[in-house]
């Protein structure tokens, strides 16, 4: 041996394992950064109730589970007391939550109720206020989001009743007459201690497809049922 080379080179391959080892954390990042989860679709089942004309399509329509949709057939059993309440003394009601009903056309006339099945990927907080609004052509639903932003999935509100619920405020000083606890209780039964969920399928969402209506009844056959 040469004076100064008494170490042995090192070998080809186990430098080349060396600096696989190393790079192989920065792969494993890169590989991260280029997949996106996609989550898996499921199959919610869910129900509405809209005007007899307006049954064949779904899309730009707030629908509930069990329980969301069992409140709100429940509330609009005192709508012929609170609205005709109303019309007498319009300033009374002003900014009644027991009242908001009272021009919807999914609370009178001719209606139906729907089971629908539609198959979801997510589910997100910002539940829309789709609806037929005044102005507009009969069975022309449109929606808008009441919240500051969007957020992934469709939107979801949940049924309750407190101070925090817009739907279902308590009985208040200002808002003290029957219709206003049956209102409160109603949610608070079914929300709080029912899990009641409001859903909007908003038309265009890439969140829910395949939309199937199971079933259809006429709304006086439900109603009589509640009486």
């Amino acid at each position: 041996r040469r004076q100064g080379q008494s170490r042995r080179p090192q070998q080809p391959q186990q430098h080349f394992r060396f600096i696989a080892h190393r790079r192989l954390p920065m792969l494993f990042l890169l590989l991260l950064q280029r997949t996106t989860y996609v989550a898996a679709w499921t199959t919610l089942t869910l129900y509405d109730v809209l005007p007899e004309d307006c049954r064949t399509a779904v899309g730009n329509n707030d629908v509930g589970n069990v329980p969301g949709d069992m409140y709100f057939m429940l509330k609009d059993k005192y709508l012929p007391v609170v609205c005709a309440e109303c019309q007498a003394n319009p300033g009374a009601c002003r900014h009644d939550a027991a009242a908001f009903d009272c021009t919807n056309p999914e609370s009178t006339g001719r209606l139906v109720v729907r089971k629908i099945e539609v198959e979801v990927q997510s589910v997100g907080r910002s539940y829309q206020l789709c609806d037929v609004w005044k102005g507009s052509a009969q069975c022309e639903y449109t929606c808008f989001d009441p919240h500051v932003g969007p957020s992934g999935g469709i939107g979801s509100e949940p049924v309750c009743g407190g101070s925090s619920c817009q739907m279902a405020p308590p009985p208040s000083f200002f808002h003290h007459k029957n219709f206003d606890y049956w209102n409160f209780n109603t949610a608070a039964r079914l929300g709080d201690f029912g899990n009641g969920t409001w859903y909007s399928l908003v038309a265009g969402d890439a969140a829910w497809r395949n939309a199937k209506i199971v079933k259809t009844i006429n709304g006086r056959c439900q109603a009589s049922r509640l009486a």
